[in-house]
């Protein structure tokens, strides 16, 4: 009991004593020396801290220093006893705070899982990791890949596909193949991609984890999931893709990459290519309308048109900067350096054109006044060549006149020969009309002066300088001659062309005849003498320069029409009319040629090329036609005859034509001649552009024809400029006979409800009349039919069809000779001759037409939206009702009988609707009505 009190008592004083150093210390009460002992003998030594630390942030060093007073930790206790009980001097352990435990054991279980998931990590892309494709194969076996890819293991590569199958369709939308160098290709389709945004991928693989980035990556594609530009670039690798495949399409695939890139452009951003601008230099040049709406329209990026005018300006081309000596032809000089060979050829075009006496002012300066004088110009004088060999052409001065004497334009005309020689080319013609000012030009290039077909050539009097006269032109001229005749019956007379004997009567050619025939057959829509019109008969002076018109009276239609309906309306000396017009239009066919292959498809031996071997029948037939004008001429007549002026014309371009065909194939070597390259129907057309460019209008000013000349220049400069357009060519047709399209007429779904609705108001009575009033017409509607039927073969493109419906000229039935007379008197081997029920369909066709307009039904056909459907429709039922068409007709590729009748009806009827409209706007003309009444 007294030990227990004396412990107590102890523990109660070293207690008290323990509090006090306690407070002594941490209140510093102890001296330095002293401190530091007390820390020593009383202290566990962690709690005594001897050195201080701190981090270097610049150097990344832990920095330790030696403290020269050492410190305790805080809250640290004294708890060692010198010479006291052992277990006052025992360290005891402090208790850890539950929170900061129960952190430190979760960082420690955090540092293991972390250490732990390094470790596991590393092997895991150890395994993943391939140098050979065997190693592959080994890491596919373990690897699992989304269900939407199929994978395709061979010996030589490994395929991942996803087949979209979202329309019930199996499609191939993206895949990837690692052949055995571990090189990967991957194709959107049958696209390769070589990059997808920024993303680019590798050539080789190393890893799986590659593998499934670049699926991941398709499989966003797949989903439409990716950015604008990727989508750009992978349009722009499908392009480019596509012109490896596509031949002749490369500068189509250009202009829609190009276009394509331009989409996210900001619109002061735009560059475009020289390519590109110069086509559209050339298309505003066209019509800056049509471009202007391009533009607005946002079909398509195109350039300002500011733009193109500031690069239009670079170019002078203009025909004003010409007119003075030392730019004298130099357009056609820069152009020069771009020709082949063959264009060097060429014949020289003079043609007049009026203007309007007008003076200009615009740019800094006066335009209009004549090259002589200071009057203004009145016309001008354009000078073109065109090459013999090529389709080559270009006007190569522009003179403006006012009054202009003979001997002024010969000097001109000296000088643009002379000039194109020293340029480059060889002039071997004059080609003009037969104007008194043009034969007197040409006779100064003979001494003394004197009219010929043929002169020296100012540059080489060795060599021959050929004057024609237009071809064209000869031709109106000799139907206005015809016209003019003074007579009752506007009779010409002339000799016999197969016996030329001058003791023989001679023929009557009575252009009366023609107008009786005409009114023969003026009040039905189908006529033998097709094309004779109130405008070829009776022409207004400005109607005269039509060629269109004059063809129409030299045609081979009208000479069927005299001849089938001559005899039977007793019309005068038809016999020698047709056999007038015959002549002129063989004559025609032999000057007229201007390609190749024109009498080859057309079946006619004299619309061949001229060759000069002696044995060809348009050859013999020009000289023979020259002999013919000869002895015209010997007989010396001065009424019903043509005048002088016209008749040296014809004898000019006949001989002129033939020497000249001489000279180019046995001295200049040609393959063949083209008499129809001597004409001036490129000048004329060009004409035409100066009047449409000045907002067609016929009186345009010198201005107007100059900058009009200046676009038509560029349009054919700006392609030289560029090496993209340098190589073009142009085919003789850009559509393909072989895919013509094809309009079938379904009567169930195109012709709607309109058509029954109107068809139940217009009623339409077929009787057994109707058939035999048309009988007459059966050879015209029977060759109506075979045109109707070839046409139908070409949409058709059916052999078989073509066995039924075209009959074998070498079995025609015997029922069927008088309707054929027709096609057998115009047939040169190529017309078809259709079957029966072909020609029953056109002629039903015909009689509909007839019925509609009607004077009781013309004006609802009229009013009707679309007449040709309504005609197709009535006539289809007419022909069902009778059920003659084809009843027992099944064609191999599957066209019907409904098929065919369409295809069929829809030629007839264009042709017999558009033969009712001349009709309906030649009767309605309230001029003609006067010239009708005035004539009978």
């Amino acid at each position: 009991m007294q030990m227990d009190l004396r412990s107590m008592c102890f523990r109660f004083l070293t207690t008290n004593l323990r509090r006090k150093w306690i407070a002594a210390i941490h209140r510093d009460a102890f001296s330095p020396t002293k401190y530091s002992k007390v820390c020593e003998l009383h202290f566990p030594k962690e709690d005594v801290l001897k050195h201080t630390e701190c981090f270097d942030e610049t150097t990344g060093r832990k920095i330790v220093a030696p403290l020269y007073t050492p410190r305790l930790r805080a809250q640290s206790v004294p708890s060692i006893f010198p010479n006291c009980p052992q277990y006052l001097t025992v360290v005891q352990n402090k208790r850890e705070d539950p929170e900061a435990r129960r952190i430190r054991l979760d960082n420690s279980a955090v540092s293991a899982a972390i250490s732990e998931s390094l470790c596991t990590y590393k092997m895991f892309e150890e395994r993943r990791r391939f140098t050979t494709f065997s190693e592959l194969m080994d890491c596919l076996e373990r690897e699992t890949f989304s269900e939407c890819w199929t994978v395709v293991k061979k010996k030589e590569c490994v395929l991942f596909a996803f087949i979209d199958t979202s329309n019930f369709v199996p499609f191939l939308s993206v895949s990837a193949c690692i052949t055995c160098d571990l090189e990967i290709n991957v194709f959107k389709e049958q696209t390769a991609l070589k990059t997808v945004g920024s993303h680019i991928f590798p050539k080789k693989i190393q890893d799986i984890g590659q593998v499934n980035n670049i699926l991941e990556l398709l499989l966003s594609i797949s989903a439409n999931v990716q950015s604008t530009q990727d989508n750009i670039n992978i349009i722009c690798d499908v392009l480019q893709n596509v012109s490896k495949v596509t031949e002749g399409k490369e500068r189509n695939i250009e202009f829609l990459m190009e276009q394509v890139r331009l989409l996210p452009v900001a619109q002061e951003r735009l560059r475009y290519s020289p390519e590109f601008i110069v086509f559209c230099a050339i298309l505003f040049s066209i019509s800056p309308h049509a471009y202007r709406f391009m533009r607005k329209s946002h079909y398509m990026s195109v350039p300002h048109p500011r733009t193109l005018q500031k690069i239009c300006l670079k170019f002078g081309a203009s025909p004003q900067k010409e007119q003075v000596e030392d730019n004298f032809l130099a357009y056609v000089k820069q152009k020069f350096s771009y020709l082949k060979t063959e264009d060097h050829v060429v014949s020289l075009m003079i043609d007049e054109m009026h203007i309007k006496p007008y003076l200009d002012y615009k740019g800094g300066n006066i335009l209009g006044t004549a090259f002589n004088g200071t009057t203004a110009a009145s016309s001008v004088y354009v000078f073109m060549i065109q090459s013999l060999l090529s389709s080559f052409k270009e006007v190569v001065h522009i003179l403006p006149v006012n009054t202009l004497q003979a001997c002024d334009l010969f000097t001109y005309v000296k000088n643009v020969i002379t000039g194109l020689h020293s340029i480059g080319f060889k002039v071997i013609c004059v080609v003009t009309d037969n104007n008194s000012i043009n034969r007197k030009c040409m006779a100064y290039f003979s001494t003394p002066p004197k009219k010929s077909v043929v002169y020296p050539h100012p540059s080489d009097p060795s060599s021959p300088l050929f004057f024609i006269i237009n071809s064209v032109h000869v031709l109106k001229c000799i139907r206005n001659n015809w016209i003019n005749q003074k007579d009752a019956q506007q009779v010409l007379t002339y000799p016999n062309f197969e016996n030329m004997d001058k003791t023989l009567a001679l023929k009557i050619a009575s252009f009366s005849t023609l107008k009786k025939l005409h009114a023969l057959e003026s009040k039905t829509i189908i006529k033998y003498s097709y094309g004779l019109c109130m405008k070829s008969l009776c022409p207004s002076n400005f109607e005269r320069q039509n060629v269109k018109y004059a063809l129409n009276v030299f045609n081979p239609y009208v000479v069927q029409g005299l001849l089938t309906l001559g005899e039977e309306h007793n019309l005068y000396e038809y016999q020698s009319t047709a056999d007038f017009i015959t002549l002129i239009e063989n004559w025609w066919s032999v000057v007229n040629v201007q390609t190749k292959y024109k009498g080859e498809r057309l079946k006619n031996s004299l619309k061949h090329p001229l060759t000069v071997t002696g044995d060809e029948d348009n050859f013999l037939f020009l000289n023979k036609f020259l002999n013919w004008l000869d002895v015209w001429d010997q007989m010396g007549l001065k009424y019903n005859c043509l005048t002088r002026d016209t008749h040296w014309a014809l004898s000019n371009t006949t001989h002129g034509l033939i020497e000249m065909a001489k000279y180019c194939i046995n001295e200049l070597g040609f393959k063949y001649f083209l008499p129809g390259k001597i004409q001036t129907d490129a000048l004329e057309a060009r004409f035409g552009n100066y009047r449409t460019y000045a907002g067609s209008q016929y009186l345009v000013s010198l201005r107007q024809v100059f900058e009009t000349e200046c676009k038509i220049r560029l349009q054919h400069l700006l392609p030289l400029q560029s090496s993209f357009f340098g190589n073009i060519t142009v085919s003789l047709t850009d559509t393909d006979e072989q895919n013509l399209p094809t309009f079938p007429v379904d009567l169930e779904t195109t012709t709607g409800s309109s058509i029954s609705t109107v068809s139940d108001t217009i009623h339409i009575e077929y009787s057994p009349t109707d058939v035999k009033e048309v009988e007459k017409l059966l050879p015209l509607l029977t060759y109506l039919s075979g045109y109707c039927t070839r046409i139908a073969l070409k949409r058709l493109k059916c052999e078989f069809c073509a066995s039924v419906m075209v009959l074998d000229r070498g079995a025609l039935p015997e029922n069927s000779a008088c309707n054929n007379t027709l096609i057998a008197a115009m047939d040169r081997g190529g017309l078809l001759y259709p079957h029966l029920d072909m020609v029953n369909a056109v002629m039903y066709n015909y009689i509909t037409v007839l019925k509609l307009i009607e004077s009781s039904r013309e004006t609802a056909f009229l009013r009707h939206s679309n007449q040709r459907e309504l005609v197709i429709h009535l006539t289809t039922s007419r022909v069902n009702t009778l059920g003659f068409f084809l009843p027992h007709f099944t064609c191999k590729k599957g066209h019907c009988k409904d098929r065919v009748l369409s295809e069929l009806l829809l030629v007839s009827t264009n042709i017999l609707l558009n033969d009712y409209v001349k009709k309906f706007n030649e009767c309605s003309n309230a001029k003609k009505k006067r010239k009708v009444q005035t004539l009978s």
